[in-house]
């Protein structure tokens, strides 16, 4: 592991050299620009926790030792009428999320999909997009915190499928949609998905309402998700998320509900904090097996970004549950765990 850690850091300061002219920023980049773009990450990580075994949160992290989280390459090619996405992802940090399709080649296709605009207000997409609901990005340089949470490992991570997005105005979007089975290219279920999202931005402030609906090879799946994300001011910002998924399975109802609140204040022009904040209703036992369960999480972190192309999160994170519910590493059950990751991003390509 030690060898490969090397070759690993080796590889990330060949790219930092000779990338080293092009900055690049926390956020996904601005696609509507025209001609070919390149972007991408890869990322590892260090994790002590208290229970001395793996995290059962998603992403699962390792414990004691170095582990490598995924590589991301994004490319875009956008024109006036129309346009295309190829996001390829490798890794066990993408191996969690979207490698669900039998088919060996087709699970290292996050994101794959063409567009045309129709009008300058109505955009027809066909392929696979990431899913709707959720505040967290899979790749860690573009999210708060280098873990993810309970809500966003619950939620689908892909959709597949046909779908149109129309401005009612400069503030308001509709967002609606045909898809197969969540998490994967190929369907298995006979039937389809009905995908819908509105979205506000106004701002300082932006607001999102999803909805995705459909029969999965296990039963009936209706997942709906809201988001309003607000900017107190240039430095400090709140967002709350609340999701709830109502899911039929052999014909008995099971549900889980949830709700993220997110604090971030900009330390400096390379830098911030940041605070989560969540609390899940497990009642099936969805995420660790054991049901009528509530968990609640906090984890705090800076985001410090350096040379251009390399973010550092280190994180602190408390886990517990009103039951026994994470295993340690004799194979018992404790109530919380506490958790010390060290992650660090390399990220590179064009604004």
């Amino acid at each position: 592991m030690a060898k490969c850690f090397v070759i690993f850091v080796s590889l990330l300061l060949t790219c930092s050299l000779a990338g080293q002219e092009k900055d690049t920023s926390f956020t996904v980049i601005d696609s509507a620009d025209y001609g070919f773009k390149i972007s991408g990450s890869a990322d590892t990580y260090y994790r002590v926790g208290t229970n001395n075994a793996q995290s059962q949160t998603s992403l699962i992290l390792e414990n004691k030792e170095i582990g490598f989280g995924s590589f991301n390459c994004l490319m875009e090619y956008n024109q006036k009428r129309y346009g295309a996405v190829l996001h390829l992802a490798a890794g066990p940090r993408a191996e969690q999320f979207y490698y669900v399709d039998e088919n060996a080649y087709l699970k290292y296709f996050r994101q794959s999909y063409v567009y045309a605009n129709i009008t300058s207000s109505l955009r027809i997409h066909g392929g696979t997009m990431v899913a709707m609901p959720g505040y967290e990005a899979d790749e860690p340089n573009q999210n708060p915190l280098y873990s993810t949470s309970y809500l966003n490992t619950l939620t689908p991570a892909i959709y597949t499928g046909l779908w149109a997005t129309y401005n009612l105005n400069n503030k308001w979007n509709v967002m609606v949609g045909g898809f197969n089975d969540t998490d994967r290219r190929i369907d298995r279920a006979k039937g389809k998905h009905l995908g819908m999202m509105l979205s506000y931005e106004n701002n300082d402030l932006s607001t999102s309402l999803s909805n995705f609906r459909g029969k999965e090879s296990y039963g009936m799946l209706n997942v709906t998700d809201f988001i309003i994300d607000y900017e107190i001011n240039k430095k400090n910002r709140l967002t709350l998320e609340i999701l709830y998924n109502y899911i039929i399975h052999e014909s008995v109802n099971n549900s889980y509900s949830g709700a993220n609140l997110y604090y971030s204040r900009v330390m400096t022009g390379s830098s911030e904090f940041n605070l989560r904040g969540e609390f899940l209703d497990d009642r099936n036992g969805f995420s660790f097996g054991v049901s009528n369960n509530t968990l609640y999480g906090i984890t705090s972190g800076f985001k410090i970004k350096f040379f251009n192309h390399y973010v550092f999160m280190p994180e602190i994170r408390f886990d517990t549950a009103t039951k026994l519910t994470y295993i340690n590493d004799i194979g018992d059950r404790e109530k919380s765990v506490t958790s010390l990751v060290f992650g660090l991003s390399y990220v590179f390509g064009d604004n």
